[in-house]
């Protein structure tokens, strides 16, 4: 005989709480918290909750952080006390369980319907395209959360790669140090 199944209890998953992402591992989101929202944005220290990060902004940089970095609009607030799960508003909590329930039961729901008896199609060929004289209007956009602290610096125009005002500034020096050389040799 075989084991019986068991009705597996499923807890819900760890998620952080400011930008609403699932992980496996509890572990795995205080890191992610830790890396993306409670790090420093001037020496990119990282702390365990938005007060330390912010007490740290303020007294060693003398700024002040107003909300949490990398967070949605309505869960940026620093006052909450999050680290990883802990201090998670428990009416959020009931909410995303709710939901993930929901859910689940829609999956249930669903029938796969029986293929009747008749011929299944057959692949004949690919359909022949459709030319038109309208233009795609699709737009692509790219949101900057990829891109680290370092390449958006890398990209403002005070670190630009420009030719012309090196081969400026190269000139210059070069014209300093000649009339420098013409002045030691002629005294």
């Amino acid at each position: 005989m075989g084991r019986k199944n068991r009705q597996k209890i499923r807890f819900l998953k760890p998620f952080c709480y400011y930008c609403d992402r699932e992980f496996d591992d509890e572990f795995v989101l205080h890191q992610h918290q830790k890396a993306r929202h409670f790090s420093c944005h001037t020496c990119h220290k990282k702390f365990s909750t938005a007060a330390s990060m912010a007490t740290h902004v303020l007294q060693v940089h003398k700024e002040q952080v107003l909300k949490v970095p990398n967070a949605k609009t309505g869960r940026d607030a620093i006052e909450l006390d999050i680290f990883g799960m802990e201090g998670v508003p428990p009416q959020l909590v009931e909410q995303r369980a709710m939901s993930m329930a929901h859910k689940k039961q829609k999956i249930e729901d669903i029938e796969v319907p029986e293929q009747a008896a008749g011929p299944q199609s057959i692949f004949t060929s690919w359909p022949l395209p459709v030319f038109s004289t309208s233009f795609d209007t699709t737009q692509l956009v790219y949101s900057d959360d990829c891109i680290s602290v370092e390449e958006k610096r890398a990209c403002l125009p005070k670190y630009r790669y420009d030719q012309e005002t090196i081969l400026k500034t190269v000139n210059q020096l070069d014209n300093e140090i000649q009339s420098r050389i013409n002045s030691l040799l002629t005294s």
